[in-house]
């Protein structure tokens, strides 16, 4: 038997207040393919393609973000 609560009713009042929340998602290229696939990336810095430098700044991105849930 379905029962309705207090709780229910202060939820579908402000729903919105109480779940909001900030998600991030990256497709992070694989570093065999910048690796395999030179001539793609004639533009970069060849130091800015290792991934010692890639994670970092991703790391460094993904915290600046301050999301709820990464993915």
């Amino acid at each position: 038997m379905w029962s309705n609560t207090i709780y229910e009713e202060h939820l579908t009042k402000s729903r919105y207040h109480h779940f909001n929340f900030h998600i991030i998602s990256y497709n992070i290229l694989a570093q065999k393919l910048i690796e395999t696939n030179p001539l793609l990336y004639d533009d970069c810095l060849e130091s800015n393609l290792e991934w010692n430098r890639r994670k970092e700044r991703l790391l460094r991105e993904i915290l600046k973000q301050d999301a709820d849930v990464k993915t």
